[in-house]
């Protein structure tokens, strides 16, 4: 019993990872807005090259794969620009900040040097019902990142027990 006890004391406790609803509430719809706007300007682009007096345009299948293509890229930058910055969750292991990013991957961020910074404020709204912030997290090590995340959500964080 005593050894259990010894065992469990000298294991490393694991923090749950704090999920970013409000970041992500916010990421989303603004990718949301961003993917219909940038749908409304492929469909007007595509119209104008279907109603083209130049008969090569109206029947050329490169111009329609390269307005897709275009378009692709655009949602993709949208995404990195938007619901990209927002990661999914954040918590501490050992010395480090380690933050769970949208697309599955694991940032870390050393504690020595940490320093989160507000960028931009977000007051509730459309886009999330909660205020939210733009922030850069950066280490000594000259780690930095931008996060889209409610308001105040490193503080927990930044601070274990």
């Amino acid at each position: 019993m005593a050894e259990a006890a010894a065992a469990s004391s000298a294991a490393p406790r694991i923090v749950p990872f704090v999920p970013n609803r409000t970041g992500t509430q916010r990421g989303t719809r603004l990718f949301l807005v961003f993917v219909v706007l940038a749908l409304a300007v492929y469909a007007a682009f595509v119209a104008l090259a279907a109603s083209s007096p130049t008969a090569g345009v109206r029947t050329d299948s490169a111009v329609y794969g390269a307005l897709t293509v275009l378009a692709l890229v655009i949602a993709g930058i949208g995404f990195l620009v938007t619901l990209g910055r927002a990661p999914r969750a954040a918590a501490w292991r050992d010395d480090r900040l380690v933050v769970r990013e949208r697309t599955g991957g694991l940032r870390r961020f050393r504690r020595d040097g940490l320093r989160v910074a507000v960028v931009y404020r977000y007051v509730p709204g459309f886009l999330s019902t909660e205020p939210a912030e733009l922030v850069t997290v950066s280490d000594a090590d000259g780690r930095h990142r931008n996060y889209l995340v409610g308001r105040g959500f490193f503080e927990p964080v930044a601070a274990p027990d």
